[in-house]
């Protein structure tokens, strides 16, 4: 019993012997076969790398890039004006009465002329106190008020402000004037502004021996809006009028309208 058994562990032992080595060659041949395989895809992409490559040079453009800037002028045919009245009294009630008193002169004055109500604001408000400095006490009290008149047509500006200063208005602080032209005008000197980059980008693109190619992208540049009004405060003279009181001319001048454009070209 105990030699049959011997015999059988050696053929058991062989047997196991033989699968393992069956595995390991099963082994090999797999390992060989993954690394020819990963050699293989390794060659392929390093080969299509280098097919590529050349081709996204040549699909790689030059381009050039310009600005331009174009200033037209737009006619002012409308205004703003800002005016005010002050009144100094005793107390501050006395003060804000005499105040209120004469700014409905004022508006009344202006509306008369056929200016509506809805365009005369109140835009700014203010009352301080009058100090004797030798003794620090209080004399007195300040009220001023101004009203900001809109919608005023260039024909109405000198009657508006010769009204109020008749009625009693003491401050003329301000007339801003404005083009009803001023977008078409810019759209003008926007068209002209792109026109003169693509100039520019030729003579840039013929100075380098290139073609100018096709558009790749415009922009418009920054576009100032406060631009649409025009302040002045050497505004109005007074100057008389045959005798029969006082007239106030005023000379608004022209409004700049800037525009800018940057631009990408391609060249060839």
């Amino acid at each position: 019993m105990k030699r049959g058994n011997g015999k059988n562990r050696r053929w058991e032992v062989a047997a196991v012997g033989a699968v393992t080595a069956l595995l390991l060659a099963g082994c090999a041949e797999t390992s060989t076969s993954t690394t020819a395989a990963a050699q293989v895809q390794a060659s392929s992409t390093s080969a299509a790398a280098e097919e590529t490559a050349p081709a996204a040079e040549e699909t790689k453009d030059a381009t050039v890039t310009v600005t331009a800037s174009v200033t037209e002028y737009a006619d002012p045919d409308m205004a703003q004006i800002t005016l005010g009245v002050e009144e100094s009294e005793d107390t501050a009630e006395a003060a804000q009465k005499s105040a209120s008193k004469k700014q409905d002169a004022v508006k009344k004055a202006i509306t008369d002329l056929g200016i509506s109500e809805d365009d005369i604001s109140t835009s700014s408000y203010s009352m301080y106190p009058q100090y004797n400095y030798d003794t620090s006490k209080v004399t007195g009290y300040t009220v001023s008020v101004s009203l900001a008149i809109r919608n005023v047509t260039l024909d109405e500006v000198g009657d508006v402000l010769s009204a109020a200063t008749s009625a009693g208005a003491s401050q003329i602080s301000d007339i801003s004037y404005t083009s009803s032209s001023y977008d078409a005008v810019y759209s003008e000197a926007l068209t002209k502004a792109a026109a003169d980059a693509g100039t520019k980008a030729d003579t840039l693109a013929k100075a380098e021996g290139k073609t100018l190619g096709e558009l790749v992208s415009v922009q418009e540049g920054y576009q100032d809006t406060s631009a649409r009004y025009q302040s002045t405060n050497a505004y109005a003279n007074m100057e008389s009028s045959d005798g029969a009181g006082s007239a106030i001319s005023v000379d608004p001048g022209q409004l700049e309208v800037d525009a800018n454009v940057t631009a990408v070209y391609a060249l060839k």
